[in-house]
């Protein structure tokens, strides 16, 4: 068997603050922020659906299809702000294609004792879920205070708190998953949600 892929992945980071001792002295400044962002591209094609996997059309060159990890897109944005002083904001975001999936019968047509069977002219892995999109939110407010015990030098801080919250999927966007190629079971449809919202708050 055969397998062909080709990667492509371009990275963009900007920082408004240009680095120094006095960068984070201010408490509030506007230019405290970063914004970050990737887009990657997967094209492959594999004529097997495994090591172990027998072609149904006991032919490796008609098996040829998208790779299973074939992606024509993935895109992921952040930003993160300090501009005032002890606060840390991440707001992020990720989009991706959806994945291919093979389109079977769910019966033994060919007789070999395999029920990996597709119909006739359906090549394998041509069927592709819907695109997902997800976005998560981060902060963290630091409290730092003076404590007791041994003592410190003038200005400095012997503990922190720090308060976080945790956002996944924020807007709990439905993204499905699960899917099934056979005719038979749920075809074409989706069995599962993936990553529902969740909030977390720590101290």
């Amino acid at each position: 068997a055969v397998l062909r892929r080709h990667d492509l992945t371009v990275n963009l980071n900007l920082s408004m603050l240009a680095p120094g001792p006095g960068a984070s002295q201010k408490r509030f400044n506007w230019r405290r922020f970063t914004v970050t962002a990737s887009y990657g591209y997967i094209h492959g094609r594999q004529n097997s659906d495994g090591a172990f996997s027998v072609p149904p059309t006991g032919d490796l060159n008609a098996e040829w299809g998208p790779l299973g990890a074939d992606a024509p897109y993935r895109i992921t944005t952040s930003v993160t702000s300090t501009q005032l002083r002890n606060l840390n904001v991440n707001l992020s975001w990720t989009t991706n294609s959806g994945s291919p999936y093979t389109w079977t019968t769910g019966l033994d047509d060919n007789q070999d004792g395999i029920i990996n069977d597709r119909p006739a002219g359906v090549a394998l892995r041509s069927l592709r879920t819907p695109g997902q999109a997800t976005a998560n939110l981060r902060v963290s407010y630091t409290l730092a205070t003076a404590g007791g015990g041994a003592p410190v030098p003038a200005g400095a801080r012997r503990y922190r708190v720090s308060l976080n919250l945790n956002a996944s999927n924020l807007t709990n966007h439905t993204n499905l998953g699960g899917y099934s190629g056979n005719e038979r079971v749920n075809f074409m449809q989706p069995t599962l949600v993936v990553n529902p919202r969740r909030v977390d708050m720590g101290l």
